[in-house]
């Protein structure tokens, strides 16, 4: 052989014992580290495969359950007295459309809710006649945080949220008043105002993609005002405040 093939197949390298020595120590250590992350990382893909019940990417939901209206002030439009708005069958249903972010406890919504409540009562001395109702045709972006509860209850997700959006608001009333002359009311208007919301609520994993919802919501719009169809004049109304708990499923997809 040339010296070109004696290069091209050199002949091994014998260390002295202490280099040898030297140079295996680190090589075994790193491999018993690499066996510990190597350890580590299956754990954590074991862990992550056992918490798939939790949301992530894109999800839809729908709910629907019992409202309750706080009483509500507007002032007449003739005697200039003020009158109180009670309100029965108040009732709520919402869909909503949302991203649950992968790294972060955090979900993006876009929820559309519709509230409605039948007027009870009108709390005058002088009133009589009275029907109507408040109907609200709600637009909201929500922001929601899912609280971990562990691997032991992790089919729980708690979350708390808050929102903000617009209502399309249509108030129908009508009344007459016994006082001579007569105060009369009557008229359906619909307005657009803002409105925000804050909820809070538990969800529990029936599957890896369906869950179980059950969760309150507390709604409120800006001060609002109506123009009444009888006497053409605008009613100043106190803004609207409603608590409702709502039960619904949320479908990961």
């Amino acid at each position: 052989m040339n010296g070109r093939e004696h290069a091209a197949f050199p002949l091994p390298v014998k260390w002295p014992r202490g280099i040898s020595n030297r140079l295996d120590r680190p090589v075994r250590a790193g491999c018993r580290w690499a066996t510990r992350l190597g350890l580590v990382i299956v754990m954590a893909m074991t862990i992550g495969a056992s918490s798939a019940w939790a949301v992530d990417g894109w999800y839809a939901a729908v709910g629907a359950g019992k409202a309750w209206f706080e009483d509500k002030n507007f002032v007449s439009g003739l005697s200039g007295a003020t009158v109180t708005e009670q309100y029965t069958g108040e009732w709520e249903a919402s869909a909503a459309a949302g991203y649950a972010f992968r790294r972060f406890p955090l979900r993006l919504e876009a929820e559309f809710t519709y509230l409605q409540g039948n007027i009870a009562k009108l709390q005058t001395t002088s009133s009589a006649n009275q029907s109507g109702s408040d109907r609200h045709y709600v637009g909201m972006a929500n922001l929601y945080y899912d609280l971990s509860l562990g691997e032991r209850w992790r089919r729980w997700k708690p979350y708390v949220g808050a929102g903000l959006g617009f209502d399309r608001n249509t108030w129908k009333l009508a009344y007459a008043t016994l006082t001579t002359p007569p105060d009369l009311i009557h008229g359906i208007d619909s307005r657009w105002f803002f409105a925000y919301q804050v909820k809070a609520g538990v969800a529990y994993s029936l599957t890896e993609t369906w869950d179980l919802v059950v969760g309150y919501r507390y709604f409120r719009t800006e001060d609002r005002e109506f123009t009444s169809t009888a006497s053409g004049v605008t009613l100043a109304h106190d803004a609207a405040a409603i608590h409702a708990l709502e039960v619904g499923v949320r479908w990961d997809f």
